[in-house]
């Protein structure tokens, strides 16, 4: 009988600590763009099986499309954090370089082959700073790219508004660089989608796991609860760490039946992995 033969390895990440110099290897089967695209394609098969489900029962909603709404900074950091869950590192260890999301693999994740009426991608970057080269990714797969500089705020800024922790941007010791209004801009987006296509009401595919109220606004999760009682659908897709438990109550999801659902990026996460070339 042959035997099966064990996967190359290959170098995938690299990480360190911050009071240390030395930098150690994450290793993982090695693949080709082409090899983790039909891993993602393969994956794919029951969601794009409930969406044929879906085009029968809710028949006007799949007509008008799919809208995508992308929080480019819980996705991004929150796809670290999976990584480092997934390769058993520390929350302290810190990725040299930073690992790449693919973002073609999750666009077409996130819109599966239907018709796309809208991509929009809320970002932010420190004030002064190019654009980073991902921001013209976006550009290029064809969304609507809202570009906020983070504001500077002192360490003891008790008047600042935090909904993110996980996403203050530190300096050294005297301050910090917070997101400002990320998600309200997004938001927006969402409200003129919904207004502007308010007799073609399709499927809106938001993909944040935060739910709560932002500085200026009540957050994401009254944004898709007012769309859904305008007769859009919803697909809410996150990873796991990061997905707010509103997203997940029993009682609030029975109101919206399939309607609503939630999609886990974490089964995906070798895939949307970057390969490096």
């Amino acid at each position: 009988m042959q035997q099966k033969s064990s996967p190359q390895l290959t170098r995938i990440l690299s990480y360190g600590f911050s009071d240390k110099a030395l930098i150690l290897p994450i290793f993982d089967a090695a693949r080709t763009v082409e090899a983790a695209h039909r891993s993602l394609t393969r994956n794919l098969i029951p969601y794009c099986t409930a969406d044929c489900h879906l085009t029968q029962k809710f028949p006007s909603n799949s007509l008008h499309g799919v809208h995508v709404f992308l929080d480019m900074s819980n996705i991004e950091i929150s796809f670290q954090k999976a990584l480092k869950k997934r390769y058993g590192l520390a929350d302290a260890a810190r990725f040299s370089p930073l690992p790449r999301l693919n973002l073609h693999f999750l666009t077409e994740l996130l819109v599966r082959g239907r018709p796309s009426r809208g991509l929009h991608v809320g970002c932010s970057i420190l004030p002064g700073r190019k654009e980073p080269r991902y921001v013209q990714d976006l550009r290029d797969l064809g969304y609507q790219v809202d570009v906020r500089e983070r504001k500077r705020v002192e360490n003891n800024g008790h008047n600042v508004h935090q909904s993110k922790s996980s996403f203050v941007f530190a300096s050294k010791s005297v301050s910090r660089y917070v997101e400002d209004l990320v998600d309200e801009t997004l938001q927006t987006r969402i409200a003129e989608a919904v207004m502007e296509h308010f007799q073609e009401q399709g499927t809106i595919v938001l993909a944040t796991g935060d739910a709560k109220p932002a500085q200026y606004s009540d957050g994401f999760f009254r944004y898709v609860e007012r769309a859904l009682r305008m007769g859009w659908n919803v697909e809410l897709v996150a990873w796991q760490g990061s997905l707010s438990s509103s997203w997940k109550d029993v009682e609030w999801t029975a109101t919206w039946g399939e309607r609503f659902r939630v999609i886990e990026l974490d089964s995906f996460i070798y895939d949307l992995l970057e390969v490096q070339s």
